[in-house]
């Protein structure tokens, strides 16, 4: 999930210092949370794929 609008969308020259700092931080707090959301749902699905490696293990050792 990224935000709606994108620097372009933004005159800088009529903003206050502060505000551009805050919106960088926002902006960036934003990405962080979606980077640990893929990560946490890439760690799952590996997780997911070890559970039917054990699976496919247990079975291939009772043929």
């Amino acid at each position: 999930m990224v935000s709606e609008f994108e620097f372009a969308d933004i005159d800088w020259s009529n903003q206050d210092i502060n505000e551009v700092v805050d919106f960088f931080t926002k902006k960036f707090n934003i990405q962080e949370k979606e980077i640990t959301r893929r990560e946490d749902q890439l760690a799952r699905l590996e997780d997911q794929l070890a559970q039917k490696d054990d699976v496919i293990a247990q079975q291939a050792d009772r043929i």
